[in-house]
């Protein structure tokens, strides 16, 4: 198990501004019987314009794999009205042809609170053609994305494409 986040009590700032930032065709794999935990105070970073403050940002090519009996869950509390760039603040954030696949039995999670932004935040944005996103048979798939803007769970671009087929649970 592995835990990334922002110290909410004192208020001291994690080194980055997000959880993982991957260059491009990087591969981040979480392991049958693995759990990666990403749980970010957004409160910490309300003087940044925003920038790269995803809990996962994805260069080109890159790709996330969360493994059958995998767990990846990911946490953003207290965004506000000042951030420049919504999809700078998105839960997964990919940009051009990356992949992000949750296998038979894999879990994602996504949760937000405390979200006063009039602003979108997605929880997957696919920016740029040739994304694709991909629930497994048995795989969960949870969100919950509060705030005042609209929001997608799911935000694809043109020439992207989200699967999925017998899934355990998409709410």
């Amino acid at each position: 198990k592995v835990n990334i986040t922002t110290n909410k009590t004192t208020g001291i700032q994690s080194t980055g501004r997000g959880g993982i930032g991957m260059e491009n065709n990087a591969k981040l794999i979480v392991e049958s019987g693995a759990e990666l935990n990403i749980d970010l105070d957004k409160r910490l970073y309300s003087g940044y314009n925003g920038a790269y403050g995803d809990a996962i940002r994805m260069g080109t090519g890159g790709s996330v794999l969360v493994q059958s009996g995998g767990k990846l869950n990911l946490a953003m509390s207290n965004i506000a009205n000042g951030y420049a760039n919504a999809s700078y603040l998105s839960m997964i954030n990919m940009t051009g042809s990356g992949s992000f696949n949750v296998e038979d039995g894999g879990s994602l999670t996504m949760k937000r609170t405390g979200t006063t932004s009039t602003i979108p935040y997605n929880g997957i944005n696919v920016q740029g053609a040739g994304g694709s996103v991909l629930i497994g048979r048995r795989a969960t798939l949870d969100a919950e994305l509060d705030g005042t803007g609209v929001s997608n769970v799911i935000n694809m671009a043109s020439g992207s494409t989200f699967n999925f087929s017998d899934a355990e649970s998409v709410d």
